[in-house]
């Protein structure tokens, strides 16, 4: 007997906003339910992309100039609410598909390079000056979100590139029905039809990464016990090849100094293999209470891994040196991390908020930590499940499964910001120059809005 890994759905959806409160309702039957957190300015929620109705006012300590405002939105919804206001109040209506989260739109134009414009509507100043929404709506100041794929069973692993977005996806098997392959499909972002890059037999893809000229692809065959493989397919097409032999509980993967590297839940274990023909690294056991999980990312010099559940200790993030060796633990004590990733500067990850081992809705957080090293701050609090992150110059973006959120919030600190509700399977997530994607794996879809 083989089973596939089950996706688990989100229940409650929670909203976080900027500068003003806003109330958003959608069309459809159905719905969920999403609490808007208060910000130091004031704070909006608005739901939208996922059926039923919505309304949400938000908690506002800012004071003088602090807005409320609603708006009616087109097809999609759920349901959000939270404290009360308490700043004057406006209102406004527009219109759109619903999917994002609230902005400031108190309905008065702005002026952006010598033009009146009115930030609620315009889809080239869309909350604000120059934020096109890149062939979206506009609704109540946020760019709706697009839906690049759809009927996309077992959508999961995703990455980008300048060209193109890719993901894996099951395709059916031969006899019995639970039995799949798994598809790997690239689509342009600039627009056009998916096409498959390549398939492997008997299994589905877990993560994937890409470089220059491959596509990597962490592959788990149908069984109980999660074992597959790592395997590279060329992007400009061509016949995929096996990087490694067989694994156990392969987890999350990165590239980085010319090796690829990958976790193995179960073993307590870091593996890493050259896939440039040099040394492979070879790295000792961490012999904890369980070990390397989901969370890895790679720089020039270290390899850091998320240790979900490390006992007594607490959740830990591990260092380990590109060449292989003996890991130090970076940073302890946190309350479950689970996806990780870096820039020149920082380290940056998803912390569940682990209670006798199970996540606790609604207390995860999104942190950052120096590489130099330094104290731990927290960008976002009160999540109901976060879950894979990534980050840009400027903001660190992350899925959120129970919340249904896809948010963001600044590197340098302030206000999270909802980019798009309504996404209960939100899971891998990907940012290039102008957009984040993500994949749904509820509603089986690939999505994508402009950042």
């Amino acid at each position: 007997m083989r089973k596939e890994r089950a996706v688990a759905a989100g229940l409650i959806l929670t909203g976080f906003g900027i500068a003003s409160c806003v109330t958003s309702t959608g069309g459809g039957t159905g719905g969920r339910t999403a609490t808007a957190t208060s910000s130091t300015a004031a704070s909006a929620s608005s739901a939208g992309g996922g059926g039923g109705s919505s309304t949400a006012s938000a908690a506002s300590t800012g004071g003088a100039g602090g807005a409320s405002s609603s708006s009616t939105g087109g097809a999609g919804g759920g349901s959000a609410s939270s404290g009360s206001s308490t700043s004057a109040a406006s209102s406004s209506t527009g219109s759109g598909s619903g999917g994002g989260g609230g902005n400031a739109c108190t309905g008065s134009p702005i002026t952006c390079s010598g033009s009146s414009v009115d930030p609620c509507t315009d889809v080239t100043n869309c909350g604000g000056c120059d934020h096109d929404c890149l062939g979206t709506t506009c609704l109540a100041g946020v760019c709706q979100s697009a839906t690049l794929a759809s009927g996309q069973p077992g959508v999961f692993g995703l990455a980008v590139d300048g060209t193109n977005v890719y993901w894996a996806k099951d395709v059916p098997n031969q006899s019995p029905t639970f039995m799949t392959n798994c598809a790997v499909m690239k689509q342009p972002v600039a627009g056009g039809a998916a096409v498959v890059l390549g398939t492997v037999p008997d299994g589905r893809g877990y993560d994937i990464t890409v470089n220059a000229t491959d596509l990597y692809l962490a592959f788990r065959w149908n069984n109980f016990e999660q074992e597959g493989e790592i395997h590279r397919l060329p992007l400009g097409g061509g016949a995929e090849s096996g990087v490694t032999a067989w694994q156990t509980s392969i987890g999350g993967i990165a590239l980085g100094a010319g090796n690829i590297y990958w976790g193995q839940e179960h073993q307590s274990r870091l593996q890493g293999v050259s896939i440039t023909g040099g040394a492979s690294p070879t790295f000792n056991d961490i012999l904890m209470n369980s070990g390397v999980r989901h969370g890895i990312t790679v720089d020039a010099t270290s390899v850091y891994t998320a240790n979900t559940y490390a006992g007594v200790a607490g959740g830990q993030i591990l260092k380990w040196a590109v060449g292989g060796g003996d890991f130090m633990v970076f940073v302890g004590s946190q309350p479950g991390p689970n996806y990780i990733t870096a820039d020149a500067t920082n380290l940056y990850w998803t912390n569940l908020s682990l209670v006798g081992g199970m996540p606790v809705d609604h207390q995860g957080t999104v942190v950052m930590m120096p590489k130099a090293g330094g104290a731990v701050t927290t960008l976002a609090t009160g999540l109901g499940g976060p879950r894979r992150i990534v980050v840009d110059a400027t903001n660190v973006y992350w899925t959120d499964d129970v919340d249904g959120t896809v948010m963001k919030a600044p590197i340098a600190g302030g206000t999270p910001t909802v980019l798009a509700t309504g996404q209960t399977g939100a899971n891998a997530i990907a940012v290039d120059a102008t957009s984040v994607y993500w994949t749904d794996s509820t509603a089986l879809t690939v999505m994508k809005v402009a950042k």
